[in-house]
This record gives C-alpha cells, structure tokens and sequence, in this order.
C-alpha cells in the first residue's frame, strides 16, 4: 500500500469501513469491518446483505480505493485479524 493512500485514509473525516475475512493493515488504519456498519445505525444486515441507511465508505486495500457504497454488499464474514 502505497503513502499516499495511507495519508488519505489517515485525513479522511468520513466513516471507512472494509468488506474481507480479515486484514490487519485495516486494523492499524483503524478502518472498521462493513459488519460494524450496522451495529452503528449506519446500516441493516438482511440476507447476509448489507443494506446502507447512510453513507458507507468501502475501503479496498488492494486497488488503494475508496468508494460509496450506494447498494446492498455481500458481506464477507470476518475470521481473522492477525
């Protein structure tokens, strides 16, 4: 991962969350699992979906994106942060 994608997760005032079995840069990045969307008020989990009440920024540590989420999300189930 590249500085400058830290950086701009780093300055960035929005709520970000990622959708894999786990990833501990994440963790460092304080970036939340999606699953933690719904346990703010942020979204609903229905069918293994997660359905956005409000903006859910998806992180993807591997294209270095960050993008709204603006439909249901398959969630991937978190296993392992190590």
């Amino acid at each position: 991962m590249t500085e400058k994608f830290k950086q701009q997760i780093k300055s960035s005032n929005k709520q970000l969350f990622y959708n894999s079995s786990g990833d501990p840069r994440a963790y460092k990045l304080n970036i939340r699992h999606l699953s933690a969307s719904s346990f703010s008020g942020l979204a609903t989990l229905i069918d293994g979906y997660i359905v956005p009440k409000s903006n859910i920024y998806l992180v993807d540590l591997k294209k270095e994106t960050i993008r709204l989420a603006e439909e249901k999300v398959k969630l991937i189930k978190l296993e392992n942060i190590k």
